[in-house]
Order: C-alpha cells, then structure tokens, then sequence
C-alpha cells in the first residue's frame, strides 16, 4: 500500500511518500463531485501562509521533523485559541508539500472549511488525487456516497 500515513488535530494531514496525478476521466468526474464548490479544494488546504514569521518556534519544528521521519502515526499539537497552532501546520506544509498527500485546515465562520462535514469528501478527494494505491477504493466509495 503506502507506507506511512500521519495525522494532526486541528489542522488535519495526511502523510505519504508517493504521489500520482494520472487517473482514469471517468474517476476524476467522480472524485471531482466530492466537492461542494471549485473553490473548496483550496479554502480547505490553504490554510495560514503568511502569518508564519521566520525562526520562530524552532522547538516545535524539531519536534516535528522528529515526527516526520519516525514511526508515530499521530502528531498532537495543542493550544489555546490564537496560539498558532494553524500557523505552524500551514509552514510544515508547505516545507514538506512534497510529501503530503492531503490536508485540511479547519477555519471558523469560512464556510466549507468550518464544516466537519467536508472534512472527509475532501481527504477522500486528495488521497485519491495523490495515492494510486487508494483511488479504487475511495472512488467506489464516493459513488455509493453520491448516490445517497
């Protein structure tokens, strides 16, 4: 299958080393009415780019390289409201995007990405997108979903 999967509260990521962008036309329909809106996609995994300052939190980023190239399934990262716990996320992201399969950022009052409910149709879309090994299946899934 693939060989590690992580994940975060709050900020949610899933962690894989292998990526695929090629699929079957008839899967990315599919895939593609897993999502509420075209703009979706990106307000779930955009989450906070330019609220990180350089050099900051150097304790937490050693923390997670640690994570990163263990065997832990899970990173907890936890704190107050406006602590930053998203900032961090989003800058972990985007210093590993490479490597990370799918993500969601949860932001209250926006929409689609205040929804636990969106939660998995855009996991489910991602991990489709990036992981070969899982397309089938979420792609079976997702037509028993739609169909409801």
């Amino acid at each position: 299958m693939y060989s590690r999967v992580r994940t975060k509260v709050c900020s949610v990521i899933w962690y894989s080393t292998v990526r695929y962008s090629c699929y079957r036309t008839e899967d990315a329909k599919i895939l593609k009415a897993l999502l509420a809106s075209d703009s979706e996609l990106d307000q779930a995994t955009s989450g906070y780019r330019n609220a990180y300052v350089k050099d900051t939190r150097v304790g937490v980023f050693e923390r997670l390289e640690e994570w990163r190239r263990g065997s832990t399934p899970m990173f907890y990262l936890q704190g107050s409201l406006g602590r930053g716990k998203s900032v961090i996320m989003t800058e972990f992201c985007h210093r590993y995007d490479s490597d990370i399969a799918a993500r969601f950022f949860f932001r209250r009052g926006n929409g689609a990405s205040s929804s636990v409910e969106r939660l998995v149709p855009v996991l489910a879309y991602q991990l489709a997108v990036s992981c070969q090994e899982l397309r089938p299946h979420i792609v079976m899934a997702a037509q028993t979903y739609l169909r409801k």
